[in-house]
């Protein structure tokens, strides 16, 4: 087990974790008395105005409620959060004698009240100042592709040619192990017993000898046998198979990587290698990307099309869908349920399709999607010598379930009256403010309790399904929609997770815990509720001993032996992208940001429409020069894109561009062609969510998480390839554990967003443009705010490339000849100072690097300059030009801005400093 202390914590994220934890409520009085106390002049001192929403929250306390929660909702709203957000950070306050409806209630109404002052003015998006001495997030060190892929490929052949001969010796020794057992070793067993003078003996005691010396016999030939195999074939132990997980950007052809070494080695063929990706169209396109030479198989699931069943509108697998589709949310053996029971069979049973796949023993390969990695496979499919795991796994390898608390405690046959008296005192530690494991055991209640609730929830279970395979469809659907109905399934997880943690030592239960305000949608309409929740994390179904292989560019090291084990290796190759990366720098582009949100003022739901507009003609006017590719979130897609189908396609070809969505795009090759790529915005989960999944895949770790329902600030810093070191301000988790997960769901889709076009072996560079300023793991040419992204640069980026390159620093001339962009030569000072003078975005870099690499306001040369002499003696003041070439060409065009003849402090050196090429970079 992984212990994290709270120091750790604090190493991670040094960012006053104190602060930003739940206060205690102490007891209080009734309403009437809490507002009356609250306007004694006896009440606590207020916090000045300048104290956060935190810091208002956490100074509640006895006779000190309503002040310090209306001015925090307050500030909430101004800060941009949802009702959601506000709802959840709240609910932990509600005062003692008072329900969680009534706090709901009371904040509900505070929102409203601050959204119609206008409070949620302050929450547009503003661009925050770039922080410097900020080291990179992610400061690996990439490879070049050519350096990446020899790795890659070493590493898969070095674990296939380990793994092979690992399964091939256990096969040997499997056969090894028979011959030990025939008539031929048993008469040789007697000779040597005749030899030892053993044998002849009584005949009462010859069977029971020969028995004896048999079994010490074989043991003795087994483990020389094995000892000889081992030493043979260069290996220490069959127990346990090599375990390793790769990860490497998405294009690096991880996946080609095995499947290249499957054709070119024919003698993996005769192995049973088991694959497991995503989604079944994925199992498909892998399958067809085998060429001749190996099996290879897709198994499908109950309600999967047969072959060609999309297109022909053929059944599904199973030929009774609607009662697979009521189990299958259930959790029960479905096999049992509606396929085979003994001798009672599915009256389909033998002319199943899904059936008849597993009944399939050819050796090779066989594709599942993620689902089948959790699950049992039937017999008699062959086990797996090899078995590969392809892209992430983690939100398939955490169950949840969640009901309402009443179902605790409603009547049912198998509860008794001990193991009522049990689930009762389980809803009222739910219901209270104490963590749930201290709560119960404060109440007396011992792990025996429930271990004997489960067996009896269990029992009625097995009573309750009342469904056999012999049945109709339609009465299976009867019997599994009162199944549903009952929750007993969820009931019953519910006490097998309190079971397992329940001897833990820690206070806090991870896998159940109660979620206030859930919203529930109910006959079509959205209603908030208080739900169990449960999760919890599922272990694959594979034998102890099969070699493994994980390949994702997202793999994490910690999480992947969470749930293969602690021997899986993990092997990092970071590589480089062949692309002009451009980030934004300004803002996230949340989709609030763009689409408004419910209970936003006029003037804020204007701003998000004229942002959603200009990122629209951004893309369109980017996918006219260039074939494109847009990826964002799938609500601002279907603004976008005008969809309304419950069900998107993967892709929607708009106008000159594509575009797809977060969360459909993993393992997708379709555009590799595309010359840019355009993210927009990031797939932040709320924290409830991401502690949802750590509360599940932590449900075993000793060490309690730090579950505070809400999202810091810290700094992160960007990867920029000319060595500066800046960042900005993210959200973040305070525990690491969380945190983890978070930037699977945010970075890493981010990252895989990006490689979507196929960045590490593509023959010309791509350009990548980021609409968010989330720090990933990907090295960035150059960072630009979004007023300057849209129009082409900032001021003098515009008036440097207007006059061709070359500028005089002069703020009346910039003034004079570009009034569109300086209003005055007071603006134009201004902006020459942010440019040049005190922008961190122009602190030097590495001048090491190429060219393409570097700030181009480094790479720029200057000259120095002023009026030729005049009647008045001329001027005596030099000042400054820039220039991409010191030649009289460029020298001429800055006396042209000036509208004067110049004279130069020193003559021209005709050095070329850069060429810039149509996006404003450097050639």
């Amino acid at each position: 087990m992984r212990v994290y202390e709270f120091v750790r914590l604090v190493e991670a994220f040094p960012i006053g974790l104190e602060s930003l934890l739940p206060a205690v409520v102490g007891d209080a009085p009734s309403k009437k008395a809490a507002t009356r106390a609250a306007k004694s002049p006896s009440a606590a001192s207020p916090l000045p105005s300048s104290a956060t929403a935190e810091q208002l929250l956490a100074s509640i306390g006895l006779g000190n409620w309503h002040g310090p929660m209306l001015r925090a909702v307050a500030k909430l709203v101004a800060q941009g959060c949802s009702d959601a957000e506000i709802l959840a950070k709240t609910a932990s306050y509600t005062l003692p004698g008072w329900t969680a409806e009534q706090t709901y209630a009371e904040v509900s109404g505070m929102i409203a009240g601050a959204r119609r002052k206008g409070f949620d003015v302050k929450s547009k998006p503003r661009s925050g100042p770039l922080k410097l001495d900020v080291p990179p997030a992610y400061s690996t060190q990439s490879l070049s592709a050519a350096e990446a892929t020899t790795r890659l490929d070493s590493t898969t052949e070095g674990w296939f040619g380990s793994s092979a001969a690992f399964a091939q010796t256990r096969r040997e020794l499997k056969g090894l192990r028979h011959s030990l057992y025939g008539p031929v070793f048993v008469s040789r067993v007697r000779a040597e017993l005749v030899r030892a003078g053993i044998l002849p003996a009584p005949m009462e005691e010859v069977e029971a000898l020969t028995d004896r010396h048999t079994r010490r016999i074989r043991a003795r030939e087994w483990k020389k046998l094995k000892e000889k195999l081992l030493k043979d074939r260069g290996l220490f132990s069959l127990s346990r198979g090599p375990r390793l997980a790769i990860q490497a950007a998405a294009g690096l052809g991880k996946t080609a990587a095995f499947v290249r070494y499957i054709m070119k080695h024919p003698e993996t063929w005769g192995l049973n290698i088991w694959i497991f990706v995503p989604s079944l169209d994925l199992a498909e396109h892998l399958a067809a990307s085998f060429g001749p030479g190996p099996y290879v198989r897709v198994i499908k699931g109950r309600l999967a099309k047969t072959d060609g069943g999309r297109e022909k509108g053929e059944g599904t697998m199973c030929l009774k869908p609607k009662a697979a589709a009521a189990a299958g949310p259930l959790g029960i053996n479905i096999y049992k349920a509606i396929c085979k029971r003994g001798e009672n069979l599915c009256q389909f049973y033998d002319r199943c399709p899904w059936i008849s796949q597993w009944s399939d023993t050819t050796p090779g390969v066989r594709i599942f999607t993620h689902e089948y990695l959790f699950l049992h496979k039937l017999s008699p499919l062959p086990k797996p010598d090899l078995v590969i795991v392809d892209e992430s796994f983690v939100e398939t390898a955490v169950g949840r379930m969640d009901f309402l608390p009443d179902r605790l405690v409603q009547p049912a046959p198998w509860k008794s009256e001990a193991v009522s008296a049990c689930l009762e005192s389980l809803r009222a530690a739910l219901e209270g403010d104490k963590p749930l494991l201290a709560a119960l055991r404060e109440a007396g209640l011992s792990r025996r309790e429930f271990a004997a609730a489960l067996g009896a929830a269990e029992a009625g279970l097995k009573e309750e399904i009342g469904v056999i395979p012999a049945m109709g469809e339609e009465e299976s659907v009867k019997h599994l929609s009162a199944l549903e109905e009952s929750e007993l399934v969820k009931v019953a997880r519910v006490l097998r997770q309190i079971v397992a943690e329940f001897d833990l030592p820690r206070d806090l239960c991870h896998s159940v815990f109660l979620r206030r305000n859930k919203p529930v949608r109910v006959n079509g309409v959205i209603e908030r509720q208080n739900r169990i929740v449960v999760a919890f994390r599922r272990d694959p179904v594979l034998q102890h001993h099969v070699p493994i292989l994980a390949t994702d560019a997202d793999a994490d090291k910690e999480i992947g032996r969470l749930i293969f084990g602690d021997d899986l290796d993990h092997v990092h190759i970071p590589v480089e992208r062949r692309a002009e990366v451009i980030q934004c720098f300004s803002s996230t582009f949340s989709r609030q940001s763009l689409l408004g949100f419910s209970g936003a003022s006029e003037r804020a739901l204007a701003w998000a429409e004229k942002r959603f507009a200009a990122v629209k003609r951004f893309i369109h006017e980017k996918a006219a020069e260039l074939s494109t590719l847009a990826i964002t979130n799938l609500p601002v897609r279907r603004k976008f894109t005008g969809e309304d189908e419950k069900k998107v396609e993967l892709a929607f070809e708009w106008g000159p561009a594509v575009i797809s969505h977060f969360g459909r795009i993993r393992g997708i090759d379709l555009w590799k062609g595309r010359q840019i790529v355009i993210v927009i915005g990031r797939e932040q989960p709320p924290p409830e969510e991401i502690e949802t999944l750590a509360r599940g895949l932590y449900w075993d770790d000793p060490e309690p998480l730090k579950l505070t329902g809400t999202y810091a600030k810290a700094l992160r810093g960007y990867r920029l390839k000319d060595g500066r070191q800046v960042g900005v301000e993210v959200d973040v988790h305070l525990d690491p554990r969380a945190q983890r997960i978070l930037e699977l769901k945010r970075e890493r889709e981010l990252a895989q967003a990006i490689d979507r076009v196929r960045l590490v072996h593509c023959e010309t560079p791509k350009v990548v443009l980021i609409l968010c300023n989330l720090p990933l793991d990907i090295d960035v040419d150059r960072l630009v705010s979004w007023r300057d992204l849209v129009n082409g640069g900032c001021r003098l980026d515009q008036a440097l490339k207007r006059n061709g390159w070359a500028l005089p620093l002069v703020p009346s001339c910039l003034a004079r000849n570009w009034p569109d962009l300086f209003s005055s030569p007071r603006a134009a000072e201004h902006e020459i100072a942010r440019k040049l003078l005190d922008n961190p975005d122009r602190v030097p870099g590495n001048s090491d690097l190429p060219k393409s690499q570097q700030d181009i306001y480094w790479l720029l040369g200057r000259s120095q300059f002023r009026p030729a002499a005049q009647n008045n003696g001329g001027h005596r003041r030099w000042s400054e030009a820039l220039l991409a070439a010191d030649t009289p060409y460029f020298r001429a065009r800055v006396r042209d801005a000036m509208g004067c003849e110049l004279v130069w402090e020193k003559p021209p050196t005709c050095r070329v400093f850069f060429k810039p090429n149509k996006n404003g970079g450097v050639l």
